[in-house]
Parts: C-alpha cells; structure tokens; sequence
C-alpha cells in the first residue's frame, strides 16, 4: 500500500507541523537559498514520506534526551548538497538525514547518550568527535551492523 501521509501536509507552509516536535521549515528549508525547498528541487512524494518518518523518529529521540532540538538542515537537493560540500550520496538528498544540535548539551554528550539507542531507534549516527552537530539517519545499516560511522 502506497503512503499517502505526505499529501495531508502543507508542504508550502514553514510553520505547519509534520510530527510532535517538528514542522515543515526544519525539514524542508535551504538556508543558503533562503527557502524551502520544492517539487522543482526534487521534493518527490518519496523524500516527503521519508521525512515524515524520519520526523517522527526524532520526535522519539528528542523525547528521549528531554530537551528541544535545534536543526540545522535536513533535505538536501542534489545542486544545494554539492553547494555546501555534501558527500556525492548523502543521506540527506533522499530526506532520511538531520543534523541538530541541543543548546544545553555539547554535541558529543549527545552522541555519548544516543550511541548506545541506535539500534532501538533504528538509526545511524556519524561518528564525528568535537563536531558542533549530531547527525542521525535512516540508511539502511551496512551489513557490518555499524549504526555508528566515520562520513
């Protein structure tokens, strides 16, 4: 059966609420291009289902850590990917990444909190010591079972 959950959502309104916590700006805006991204970036019905899902992944972990999250971006159109330096198949271009951080805790005391939770979230984390970001993804985990990576 085909998700359709992306069609309930205004895709065009930043402050609409995707899940619990998170609304269509944090998933969905360019902040080097000022905007949201849209259909002619390559938001397809499968990106949308996937940050859908993703969202409310986080919303499960934002719960688990007890305190809001700040996102700095999640989808990535292809051209704004290479733009910012993203790896060539970033997890983010098909809408299955966020990077965050949490004002009150360093990025390290996070992933300190979340490694041993990946498997129960479901999730990758980047294994990426005195960065000032915590990035989580739903890629399917390689057959190593390594949820927990150097990029």
């Amino acid at each position: 059966m085909i998700d359709n959950r992306h069609k309930q959502v205004d895709w065009r309104n930043p402050l609409f609420k995707v899940s619990k916590y998170f609304t269509v700006k944090e998933l969905i805006y360019l902040p080097k291009w000022d905007r949201l991204a849209t259909e002619d970036d390559g938001l397809t019905a499968t990106i949308k289902t996937n940050l859908i899902e993703l969202a409310e992944t986080m919303d499960d972990i934002r719960e688990f850590l007890g305190l809001p999250i700040n996102v700095h971006v999640t989808y990535r159109p292809k051209e704004y990917n290479a733009l910012i330096g993203g790896g060539p198949i970033s997890a983010h271009t098909s809408g299955l990444a966020m990077d965050f951080s949490i004002s009150k805790k360093s990025s390290d005391e996070i992933r300190l909190l979340l490694r041993p939770k990946l498997e129960y979230y479901n999730v990758r984390m980047e294994n990426l010591p005195g960065a000032s970001w915590v990035h989580i993804d739903k890629r399917d985990v390689a057959v190593t079972g390594n949820r927990y990576f150097k990029p």
